[in-house]
């Protein structure tokens, strides 16, 4: 029989956000500016800032800090930190 494994907070977390909007969350985590994630994923800055705010919404969080925050405890948990 297999086991199940826990489901962590982070992960059901992140579970809410596209494939895209979780690269451009963990781009933010590592420290990149909308410009460099914009030349990183060849997207507008205009589409980074739409992924990060629709982040923000799914997540529940209204400040880019509290984001910042949400994007370190999830790379944290998964050692990316």
């Amino acid at each position: 029989m297999e086991t199940i494994k826990p489901i962590s907070h982070n992960e059901r977390m992140t579970e809410r956000l596209s494939m895209r909007e979780k690269e451009v969350f963990l781009l933010f985590g590592k420290g990149e500016t909308p410009k460099q994630i914009s030349n990183n994923l060849f997207i507008s800055r205009k589409t980074v800032t739409s992924h990060r705010t629709n982040s923000q919404q799914k997540l529940g969080v209204k400040a880019h800090g509290y984001l910042v925050m949400a994007i370190t405890s999830c790379l944290e948990a998964h050692g990316r930190g």
